[in-house]
């Protein structure tokens, strides 16, 4: 998954999480009063009905708080994810024939290694033979 989307989706997780929790601790806390109105006035019909909602508050709490958990973790691995070796190194570059440095293919193999586009058997091959051409 690239970078910015981990960013736009845990944000947009946290967000909708945020909002969704404070929705049903609000709505919880009305559904309180008007449960505690009905039983007061011996309406216990009603009371059934609030004490329904009640529950339904607290299924939209939890997973408001769900999806804000969500949203954090997300943001978190984007936020301390490590660059791939060798992005951002000082290497001194030798060219071989093609005009293409070798450095740069090495680095384009480790990298293909590192998302499992290759084995590490076809990686050690390929490695000797870029160290071949230096």
């Amino acid at each position: 998954m690239k970078d910015t989307n981990l960013k736009v989706i845990g944000a947009f997780a946290a967000g909708i999480g945020t909002v969704v929790s404070i929705y049903g601790f609000v709505q919880l806390d009305k559904g309180k009063g008007q449960y505690n109105i009905a039983v007061e006035f011996g309406n216990f019909d009603t009371a059934g009905i609030w004490a329904g909602h009640i529950l339904s508050y607290k299924i939209c709490i939890a997973a408001g708080l769900v999806m804000l958990l969500v949203g954090v973790i997300a943001l978190i691995v984007w936020c301390t994810k490590k660059p791939i070796s060798g992005e951002n190194e000082n290497i001194n570059i030798t060219k071989n024939n093609s005009g293409n440095s070798v450095t740069e293919k090495m680095m384009e193999l480790k990298r293909m290694k590192d998302i499992n586009l290759i084995t590490e058997e076809e990686f050690e091959k390929k490695k000797k033979e870029f160290l071949d051409l230096m």
